[in-house]
């Protein structure tokens, strides 16, 4: 009899029995049971030949009974009925390893899946990481340690590309070269403490007095640049004239403050140790500067082009520069706090008035 004689069946129904199937001996009713409950198992993973194995467990009872119809042999009977039995092991025991090795194919490919997410995770941290020290490396290759301006190299891209966008669309662009005035007095008379404080708190007020698309820098020492897109030149002597009354009136008072700050700050400390017992390294300051009255002040020079004008890039560095010089030495004497606007046929100052003036 074919076992696909009958049609499939559906998941919540049990198959036909064959026409001519009897009952099953109770000898046989685990083994078609384990049979059943391996078919029923497979039967929901839907597949034609595992629908048709439950069908298959009713056929082998009707050809168990034909045998024993056909023959009076008991032997016979008995020994093909063994044969169709021990058939109906071995397909559930290869049903039983079939789902096992299904189960263990399972884990290996979610144990897979688990980590190829692992190793995905790995490397998007690890890009992240790559990404944020580039990102450090490159923020710091272009920035001022001590003030966190952008220093020369900074400087020199962002000029590049500010100077091609202002030629490209006719905008104009504006330098004002910055200079602090005494900056070696401050340093050698009242430490290079007081000198710090007054270069951080003079590119504070540039940051401050500009507007948000002004980009302040610091060349080294005490010298500076600011770079002002869309800023025409008397645009720009506007800024440098507030940046420089602001450093006038209030430079000084400020890197007071920070000394002060710093006075207090290791009193509180020392108190704490004294009162903790904790190791405690003794420090001196130097505090004539609380009592200084007179400014810190800077210096600057502005240069610029408007819409309508081709200067070389080049240029307009050197006319800032020029600028900036003669806002130091212009009149013959050194000069402090003064701003000055490039013109038509500037010159730099005379060089022994320079050399004379340099180290005041």
């Amino acid at each position: 009899m074919s076992e696909f004689q009958n049609p499939p069946v559906t998941h919540d129904q049990e198959p036909d029995k064959p026409e001519n199937s009897v009952e099953a001996p109770d000898s046989y009713k685990l083994i078609i049971a384990d049979a059943a409950a391996v078919a029923r198992k497979r039967l929901s993973e839907g597949t034609l030949a595992e629908k048709m194995a439950i069908h298959h467990g009713y056929a082998t009872y009707g050809e168990i009974q034909r045998i024993q119809r056909l023959t009076d042999d008991p032997q016979i009977a008995a020994d093909a009925s063994a044969k169709i039995i021990g058939d109906l092991e071995l397909q559930a025991r290869t049903a039983r390893e079939s789902a096992r090795v299904a189960e263990l194919e399972a884990v290996a490919t979610r144990e897979v899946a688990d980590r190829a997410n692992f190793e995905r995770t790995i490397a998007l941290m690890q890009s992240q990481e790559l990404s944020a020290r580039l990102e450090l490396a490159q923020k710091l290759a272009g920035e001022d340690i001590l003030t966190g301006a952008g220093n020369r190299r900074k400087f020199t891209a962002d000029f590049e590309a500010e100077y091609a966008r202002a030629r490209r669309h006719r905008r104009p662009l504006s330098l004002a070269a910055v200079d602090g005035d005494l900056t070696k007095y401050w340093n050698d008379i009242f430490s290079h403490l007081v000198g710090d404080y007054y270069i951080q708190e003079s590119v504070a007020i540039m940051r401050e007095q500009g507007r948000t698309s002004d980009l302040a820098y610091r060349f080294g020492g005490d010298e500076y640049m600011l770079l002002l897109p869309d800023t025409t030149p008397e645009e720009t002597v506007t800024v440098a004239r507030r940046v420089s009354e602001v450093a006038k009136e209030t430079l000084l008072d400020r890197v007071k403050n920070r000394l002060r700050i710093d006075i207090e700050t290791y009193e509180q400390l020392k108190q704490r140790a004294l009162e903790t017992g904790e190791n405690f390294t003794e420090r001196s300051f130097d505090t004539r500067i609380l009592d200084h009255e007179g400014q810190m002040t800077l210096s600057i020079g502005v240069a610029g082009m408007n819409a309508d004008e081709n200067i070389a890039d080049t240029e307009l560095q050197h006319r800032a520069d020029v600028a900036g010089y003669n806002a130091k030495y212009g009149s013959g004497v050194r000069q402090f706090g003064k701003v000055v606007a490039y013109t038509e046929g500037m010159t730099m100052p005379d060089k022994d008035i320079i050399e004379k003036n340099k180290t005041r």
